[in-house]
């Protein structure tokens, strides 16, 4: 430390107490320097006198200043941190509001599981889904709600989904509620990430017992529906059997007189034949006989019974010719009801 003082004596002691005070002094060269004075009175046995110490303080002055930067530097990065600290702190509590409102309005079952698989969190359906409360949960494996089958069935992918962040869906489980009861259950996973980092997962629950109920029911019904239709096949398999037999039995009566007609009508006109002209009208008319449509009858009466086995044709009908040809027939009654 620079200064500059008077000399005094060996043995000479302070009178009182020494006075301290700033300011600036003038150097030669006309330059301004910031110095510290400290004045002090002296008395001895020669008698009294008084001793000025000056110091240099400039690097006092500098190094204060410094600190001064320092600090404000310090504090203006102290204030930007906690405003940081706070902004980050407000979106972790918008960020955990948001959370708690899934969790409770969700209307599947949400808990969140650590690197190890234990509960950290529930909401509402799900401690309604299992039957126990977050508290009983709080810290619990999840291999805790399954049987030993499913757990080990289930451990593999629950493994995957923090080791490779792997994305579990519509995986069907048992699960076993506090009472013991099982519900099937189906759920999906996903790895939870926290900067970058997988700090455990996110499991959704949903109870599909009903649906389940529901599926086993609709197979029960499609089951008796398919008995019932093979019964109802059969019968009706049945009743054309019999009707073919029926309809042989009847085509097969009604061609016996059939022929026996015919074969009078055939005498009769051999008669008619043999007889000299003159000896009298033909007791039978060829034309009248041959517009009885019996033969045609009993042959489409044969193939009524196989109409029904066989494919559904769709072909164009000329409905022009077909009233011609009614028309016909219908003219032609009054000559065949003679005969």
């Amino acid at each position: 430390m620079r200064g500059a003082f008077c000399p005094f004596r060996p043995g000479a002691r302070p009178r009182g107490g020494g006075k301290e005070d700033e300011g600036w002094r003038v150097r030669k060269d006309g330059t301004r320097v910031p110095v510290q004075l400290t004045c002090s009175a002296w008395r001895t046995g020669e008698g009294r006198f008084v001793t000025l110490v000056v110091r240099d303080v400039r690097m006092r002055r500098e190094a204060e200043a410094a600190l001064r930067r320092m600090n404000e530097e310090l504090e203006r990065r102290v204030a930007e941190r906690t405003a940081e600290l706070q902004r980050t702190l407000d979106e972790y509590e918008r960020a955990d509001q948001f959370r708690r409102s899934v969790m409770e309005n969700a209307v599947v079952g949400l808990l969140t599981l650590d690197r190890e698989g234990r509960v950290t969190t529930a909401n509402k359906v799900f401690c309604e889904i299992s039957g126990y409360g977050e508290e009983e949960l709080h810290n619990r494996h999840w291999s805790m709600l399954t049987s030993a089958s499913e757990g080990e069935r289930l451990m593999p992918e629950a493994r995957r989904v923090v080791r490779e962040r792997h994305t579990i869906s519509n995986f069907e489980i048992e699960l076993i509620r506090r009472d013991g009861r099982a519900v099937c259950v189906m759920f999906g996973a996903n790895p939870l990430i926290v900067h970058g980092e997988v700090v455990g997962s996110v499991v959704a629950v949903m109870d599909i017992t009903e649906r389940k109920r529901a599926e086993a029911q609709v197979r029960r019904f499609n089951a008796e529906l398919e008995q019932r239709v093979a019964e109802r096949t059969a019968e009706l398999k049945a009743a054309n059997e019999e009707m073919e037999s029926f309809t042989y039995s009847v085509s097969h009566d009604l061609r016996a007189p059939l022929r026996h007609i015919d074969g009078h009508v055939q005498m009769l006109l051999e008669e008619d034949l043999e007889r000299p002209r003159g000896g009298g009208p033909p007791r039978a008319d060829p034309d009248a006989l041959g517009g009885l449509p019996m033969g045609p009858l009993i042959d489409a009466l044969l193939r009524f019974p196989r109409v029904g086995k066989s494919a559904l044709r769709k072909t164009p009908v000329d409905m022009n010719v077909r009233v011609a040809r009614a028309r016909q027939l219908v003219a032609g009654e009054p000559q065949a009801a003679q005969v």
